[in-house]
């Protein structure tokens, strides 16, 4: 899929000419990077609720092993 996109903005960037190339450049990075803090974001909010879930169910005494087979009964 990078492939696909790098070789698009080269073609356009071929057609149209640098300047409105280099005049996007600013907005380009600017969703790059709105991109990555969600990505990031979305990433370490996965990771924090799993622990929390995990701490949970130690806190209630419910092992692992015990959730994953009362769950393939229920199934």
């Amino acid at each position: 899929m990078g492939f696909g996109i790098a070789a698009g903005v080269a073609a356009g960037a071929a057609m149209i000419g640098p300047p409105i190339v280099v005049a996007a450049a600013p907005v380009i990075g600017a969703a790059a990077t709105v991109t990555g803090a969600v990505a990031g974001t979305a990433y370490f909010y996965s990771k924090w609720k799993t622990k929390k879930a995990q701490e949970d169910m130690k806190d209630q005494g419910i092992t692992e092993p015990a959730a994953v087979e009362e769950r393939s009964r229920k199934d």
